[in-house]
């Protein structure tokens, strides 16, 4: 299988409306490599970054490791998480396709 776009969203069983800008920013700057984005979940916090994976599978496991090494100090519990091609995430949320580059 080619090696891919992926987003993946985990979501962190903790409030979001609890987290100061400062903790925002630091897991902000923790994931910067992979275009963060962290916002209110479903039932927590989610962190959405895109990543290069040989498939959905790499890309989950790669997610979760980063997410617990760089972006949840409070080691609380995944509660949920998405991983979808780049193009998919996109057609949901209705972003307009961005032509990008093939990946060796």
């Amino acid at each position: 299988m080619p090696r891919r776009m992926y987003n993946a969203t985990i979501e962190l069983a903790e409030r979001f409306d609890q987290l100061t800008e400062r903790d925002l920013d630091h897991r902000l700057d923790q994931l910067c490599g992979f275009h963060p984005a962290i916002g209110r979940g479903e039932r927590g916090t989610a962190i959405t970054i895109s990543l290069i994976a040989d498939g959905p599978a790499e890309a989950g496991e790669v997610v979760r490791t980063l997410i617990a090494q760089r972006a949840n100090p409070n080691q609380v519990d995944i509660v949920n998480s998405t991983v979808t091609t780049t193009d998919e995430f996109d057609r949901a949320n209705g972003i307009e396709p961005v032509p990008t580059p093939p990946v060796d």
